[in-house]
């Protein structure tokens, strides 16, 4: 593998969102509340302490993953106090059911609104993006220019390839960067969005394009994490250095 790093991050094909068990068992902690002020300094000498915070810390993680980005930490630490001490819960398991339903049914539709928003604005500046000079746009939407041609082979979806790339919102926020990371990224090109297969397999090794992908191309209604939105367009910045 010389020395590219196998575990980059290019833009793979996502699954389905879905509440995984942790976040069901937590949403009644949350019901879209914020955290409150940060409470007082914990102490964090000795091993257990040292195990909760970083218990907790994965805890926090999971739960921002899998899309609860807010969350009453207060009414966490109480339930976990409450399971720790053997308490009855303060809810019942009705009460526990239905701040779970409540949840879901106030975030898929906020998802839905955003995602509407996001696709009718990826549209019209595609369809602005296609009169600049240089611009390409395939039959399935994907839009392209060339910022430095290649001479080499193009790859096939079967293949393994190594890119140097940029990945931007429309507005310009960059989202990730093998740049950043200071090496280029290696990876099945069939095991990435449609979007990058697409464009990939129309550049020679050598080449250096800005690529435009459509949400359909892309993440699609599910978006990707907190980086990016339901049906967002995606603005890359690729190098094709190598098949492997």
């Amino acid at each position: 593998m010389n020395h590219h790093r196998e575990g980059a991050r290019p833009p793979l094909r996502r699954t389905a969102w879905r509440i995984a068990p942790l976040v069901a068992g937590c949403l009644v902690l949350a019901a879209g509340m914020r955290a409150p002020a940060a409470a007082e300094e914990p102490r964090l000498e000795s091993m257990l302490q040292r195990l909760s915070y970083t218990v907790g810390i994965q805890i926090g993680q999971s739960l921002r993953q899998q899309g609860l980005d807010e969350i009453d930490t207060a009414a966490l630490a109480a339930a976990l106090e409450d399971v720790y001490a053997d308490r009855e819960p303060r809810l019942t398991l009705e009460e526990m059911q239905a701040a779970q339903m409540a949840y879901v049914a106030e975030s898929t539709a906020r998802q839905s609104q955003q995602a509407e928003a996001n696709l009718a604005a990826g549209r019209a500046f595609l369809a602005s993006n296609a009169e600049n000079e240089g611009v390409v746009q395939t039959p399935d939407g994907l839009q392209y220019r060339i910022l430095r041609a290649g001479d080499g082979a193009t790859p096939t979806a079967e293949d393994r390839v190594v890119v140097h790339y940029r990945g931007m919102l429309l507005d310009g926020t960059e989202f990730d960067s093998s740049h950043g990371r200071g090496e280029p990224t290696e990876f099945m090109l069939g095991a990435v969005i449609p979007g990058w297969q697409a464009a990939l397999q129309l550049m020679p090794v050598g080449s250096h394009w800005d690529v435009w992908v459509p949400a359909e191309l892309a993440y699609g209604e599910q978006g990707a994490g907190g980086a990016i939105g339901p049906n967002q367009t995606l603005h890359f910045e690729i190098e094709l250095l190598e098949i492997k």
